[in-house]
């Protein structure tokens, strides 16, 4: 620095040493803090992002347990009403069966007993004896044919003693004519099968058999196990088969066979097979059911 003075003269030269410091933002501490706060920074909004994470985290689960028990909750009730029409089904269907065979029962076919008290009428006056073994197989037939205690099932033994039965009394009325076979293996006769299966069948060998055979009635009941295990009932005539009832003179409405396929078809749905053979003056109606897990055999007429 030089001072001067109005007429110009200078005087001596001075010097003066000046320092400008750097400004405070700039200096390494300053940077040093800018690094600190923007770690500071992200981590707050690290943990702030975290701790709202959680929190929707922790909204959401508490979302997901209250559907989960709400839908926990409609599950047990979907299922407690489907047991419940499950229940409904099941007893439906078991009045719907105790209903039929309650009118299988009691569709012992009246010209059966029309006939049979006239054959105890008959043999009253020529051979009361006979007579009076006659209404005992009547009396003991009607009461296991509309005994309502009876369980639905029965084995095949039991089923072919009331057949027995039932086939003695129309021999007593047929008398010579009227030849009877009736034959169970002993393993078959173990087996179970519903009440009265096999009725039907046999009230139409007698009925339709009688009707067309010319001479003598044979009928046939049998009934044996397959070596695959199922089991073959057999329900044979002689005669032959009637397509049309009234060709012949006879009324028929078929509620005993349409009974009997609707049985089949309740019991052992797929796994049954009805097959009627029709030769040499012979009509034999086959029934096959096939053993539990094997399916049914393919024969003609599928049920």
């Amino acid at each position: 620095m030089q001072a001067g003075d109005r007429a110009g003269g200078l005087g001596p030269a001075a010097e003066l040493a000046l320092v400008i410091a750097t400004p405070w933002w700039l200096t390494p501490w300053a940077g040093t803090g800018y690094v600190l706060g923007a770690v500071v920074l992200v981590f707050g909004l690290v943990a702030a992002r975290t701790r709202a994470l959680r929190r929707r985290a922790a909204a959401l689960e508490a979302t997901v347990a209250a559907r989960t028990e709400e839908l926990r909750r409609s599950n047990t009730e979907l299922a407690r009403l489907h047991r419940l029409e499950l229940d409904e089904k099941t007893a439906a269907r078991l009045a719907e069966e105790h209903a039929r065979l309650e009118v299988l029962r009691y569709q012992l076919n009246p010209h059966f007993l029309y006939n049979a008290l006239n054959s105890v009428y008959s043999l009253v006056l020529t051979a009361p004896p006979a007579a009076a073994n006659m209404v005992l197989r009547l009396a003991d037939f009607c009461r296991v044919a509309l005994d309502r205690r009876q369980e639905e099932n029965t084995t095949v033994g039991a089923e072919f003693d009331k057949l027995t039965n039932y086939l003695e009394i129309e021999k007593a009325r047929w008398g010579d004519t009227l030849h009877l076979t009736v034959e169970a293996d002993e393993s078959a006769r173990r087996a179970t099968i519903p009440q009265f299966l096999l009725l039907p069948l046999v009230e139409n060998a007698v009925k339709y058999g009688g009707a067309t055979s010319p001479e003598e009635l044979r009928v046939r009941v049998a009934a044996e196990l397959s070596p695959a295990g199922a089991l073959v009932l057999t329900v044979a005539n002689s005669g032959s088969w009637i397509e049309d009832s009234a060709a012949v003179g006879l009324k028929s409405s078929n509620i005993g066979l349409t009974n009997l396929r609707q049985r089949l078809q309740r019991h052992y749905p797929g796994a049954h097979d009805i097959a009627i053979a029709k030769a040499d003056g012979e009509v034999v109606v086959t029934l096959t059911i096939a053993k539990l897990g094997v399916p049914a055999s393919a024969g003609s007429n599928s049920t």
